[in-house]
């Protein structure tokens, strides 16, 4: 096994990774950037709306992501947030639309790294009940590969907490039982970056409109995790 010294920024030897966590929408897995996207996948007539709908669905959007209400309930109160502009079944459609498909490459990263014997696989994402199944089938499917293949999993609803949270940081912490700088985080939120470096843990933002398994590689072979120890300095 080869090394995996890293330094930081004062040339002091930090405690090598063990974690490589990923985001899942934007990181593992392509989905729909827009609601007009989303529409456009789903079948669903694009209807224009005042602003003062938006703070309504975010209130709603989060909730559930926090495992808060029912995916009866969700719709339910979508429907209202949206002033009755969509009903129920339409927002189904529109919400199963927005996961599309793995990022290129993503599931073939996550494989290479279940090999090292060293680290441990890992996602947390902001995710909902409708969702998860999808993502982490208990039936045998693999719809997406790469969020399939990682060996622990944590999701906002199940977790109670979102990033970027610190509690959410803290529960994986806490469930994986290392933490700080021993965590690698690959997400494409700024916010959630920004969050999980606070917490310690060596977040690295992805451009989900790039090379997703090119910039995390990138990053895992200049660390030393895959391929050939860097020289050390």
């Amino acid at each position: 096994m080869h090394s995996r010294r890293t330094w930081d920024s004062v040339g002091s030897v930090r405690p090598p990774v063990t974690v490589i966590c990923f985001d899942l929408g934007g990181v593992l897995v392509r989905i729909c950037s827009t609601w007009e996207e989303a529409c456009a996948r789903a079948g669903v007539a694009v209807r224009r709306l005042g602003e003062q709908t938006r703070a309504a669905r975010h209130a709603v959007v989060e909730s559930f992501q926090r495992g808060q209400m029912s995916s009866a309930e969700y719709f339910a109160e979508m429907a209202q947030a949206f002033g009755g502009a969509y009903h129920a079944g339409e927002l189904a459609r529109v919400h199963d639309a927005w996961l599309i498909e793995d990022m290129p490459g993503a599931a073939e990263v996550v494989r290479e790294l279940n090999q090292v014997g060293s680290v441990v696989t890992a996602c947390l994402s902001n995710t909902n009940a409708i969702h998860w199944p999808r993502l982490r089938p208990t039936d045998g499917s693999c719809e997406f590969p790469a969020a399939a293949a990682v060996s622990r999993a944590f999701a906002s609803h199940l977790l109670g907490v979102a990033k970027p949270s610190q509690q959410a940081f803290e529960l994986v912490e806490q469930a994986l039982g290392v933490g700080g700088p021993q965590i690698v985080l690959f997400d494409d939120l700024a916010e959630n970056v920004h969050a999980a470096r606070r917490a310690g843990w060596l977040a690295q933002q992805v451009d989900p409109l790039g090379d997703v398994a090119g910039q995390m590689r990138q990053w895992l072979l200049y660390n030393g995790v895959l391929g050939h120890q860097r020289e050390s300095r």
